[in-house]
C-alpha cells in the first residue's frame, strides 16, 4: 500500500517514538483489516517515502520513516523527496513530481510482488572522523553512487551538512 504522509506530523512538532508506534500501529490495524475482510494471510506493506517538508525544524518524522524502514519488514522506502519537483508552498509536490514518485512506488511493487525481492535503498553504514576528514560508508544497492550534478539542482555542499557541539561545521571539499 503506498502511504503518503508525514508533513503534518512535521509541523505538528511530533516526536520521533510518537510517530513511529502511530504509523506501526495504523499498519498493524490495516493488515488485521485486510486479513479479516479478504480472508489473506500476507500482511499489508506499507510503501513509504521520506518526507523532506520541515526537516530542518523537526527530524523526527523522517529519522521514524527511515528507521520503520530498516527495521520493520512491513515497511519499505520507495524514495526521499528532496529530488522531486516541490510546488511553491514546498510542502506538496508538482504534478511532475508525484508522477516521478508513483514511478519509484510502482518499481517497489514490482520489485517486491513479481520479483519476490525486498528492495533495497542507499543508506549510510558507518562514518569516521580522522582529524579533520570525515569519512561515511554507504550500503549502496546498484553501483556506482554518485552525486548527481545533471539530474539534480545544485545544492549546497550536495545537501551534506556537517555540526558539532558548536554548531555547523565548514566543508571544504566533497569526493
Amino acid at each position: 500500500m503506498p502511504f503518503i504522509q508525514g508533513e503534518q506530523n512535521v509541523t505538528a512538532g511530533s516526536a520521533y517514538a510518537a510517530y513511529r508506534a502511530a504509523v506501526a500501529k495504523l499498519q498493524d490495524d490495516v493488515t488485521a483489516y485486510a486479513q479479516g475482510a479478504t480472508g489473506q494471510t500476507a500482511p499489508v506493506y506499507f510503501l513509504i517515502y521520506q518526507t523532506t517538508w520541515g526537516i530542518r525544524v523537526n527530524k523526527n518524522v523522517a529519522l521514524a520513516q527511515l528507521d520503520l524502514c530498516k527495521k520493520d519488514p512491513h515497511f519499505v522506502m520507495t524514495s526521499p523527496c528532496y529530488h522531486l519537483e516541490f510546488a511553491a508552498d514546498f510542502l506538496h509536490l508538482k504534478n511532475i513530481g508525484y508522477m516521478k514518485l508513483s514511478r519509484y512506488q510502482g518499481r517497489v511493487l514490482k520489485t517486491m510482488a513479481l520479483d519476490k525481492k525486498r528492495p533495497k535503498f542507499v543508506t549510510m553504514k558507518a562514518a569516521t572522523v580522522r582529524g579533520s576528514q570525515l569519512s561515511i560508508r554507504y550500503d549502496v544497492p546498484v553501483f556506482p553512487l554518485v552525486l548527481d550534478t545533471v539530474g539534480l539542482a545544485l545544492t549546497t555542499d550536495y545537501g551534506f551538512k556537517v555540526q558539532d557541539v558548536g554548531g555547523d561545521v565548514a566543508i571544504s571539499n566533497i569526493t
